[in-house]
């Protein structure tokens, strides 16, 4: 009986060894879109869910000089999360290319005003309900975004600017607002995040779908397993993601 438990205990402490490997995992995905228009290729860096993590250097490392803007895609912050460590993100994102923020559920937990300066000190501009026309020239990309838990008027009013030679990345945290989306514009790329992969899975199986990217009605859509965990920093089946979105124009 001793034996047994000594070999389930060690077989136990392996895999939350291992699932803490997975919850701090540093891997950077790149995606490939190819849409109609002069010859260049814009690429975007996309992190979501960071929760409570401090960017790892290895991040930076790989998308400096390779991205042309940087989307935080929600929950940069929760309860847990010091000023100390936003601020520190904040820095090392902005010290790569031109930052912007969507709000997600989390971060509401964080002393807004506090947040908000931080935002500002880095000159993050923060998309809510809104449009901000990130890359201008013979081809335009507009970026898009709602706030958590979005609604019909909400998504109406961030595209309100939108142009038709404009070329739109929306994000909306929650990927379950894809379809409301959908209802009032077909961009060339969704984002969200928010579900994390359903951050624990048993083989197929887990509480939510599985990151992915794609095309479907459309579009192109990448729903990530987000950078950070909440409560423990446990993963398993659903590694820890940020992704680059290269945007290939072509005549």
């Amino acid at each position: 009986m001793g034996l047994v438990f000594i070999i389930m205990f060690t077989i136990l402490l392996c895999l939350i060894c291992y699932m803490m490997y997975l919850a701090f995992g540093n891997d950077v995905l790149v995606h490939n879109v190819h849409t109609s228009g002069g010859q260049e290729t814009y690429n975007v860096f996309f992190i979501s869910d960071t929760h409570n993590r401090l960017i790892h250097t290895s991040v930076i490392e790989q998308i400096k000089g390779n991205v042309n803007s940087i989307i935080i895609g929600g929950d940069f912050a929760d309860r847990r999360t010091s000023l100390e460590k936003i601020e520190e993100n904040l820095r090392l994102l902005t010290s790569v290319a031109p930052t912007y923020f969507v709000w997600g559920n989390n971060d509401i937990e964080v002393p807004r005003e506090k947040f908000l300066l931080l935002l500002t000190k880095y000159n993050v501009q923060v998309i809510c309900n809104d449009s901000k026309l990130i890359h201008d020239g013979e081809n335009k990309i507009r970026l898009c975004a709602i706030d958590f838990n979005g609604t019909g008027e909400m998504v109406e009013q961030s595209i309100k600017h939108c142009k038709e030679d404009e070329h739109i990345i929306f994000v909306s945290h929650d990927p379950n607002c894809f379809k409301k989306v959908l209802d009032y514009i077909t961009p060339l790329v969704l984002l969200g995040g928010h579900i994390h992969g359903g951050q624990i899975r048993l083989g197929p199986f887990g509480l939510f779908e599985k990151g992915s990217f794609g095309s479907n009605f459309g579009t192109h859509q990448l729903i990530s397993n987000g950078y950070g965990t909440t409560l423990l920093p446990l993963r398993l089946g659903a590694k820890a993601q940020c992704h680059i979105i290269q945007i290939h124009f072509q005549k």
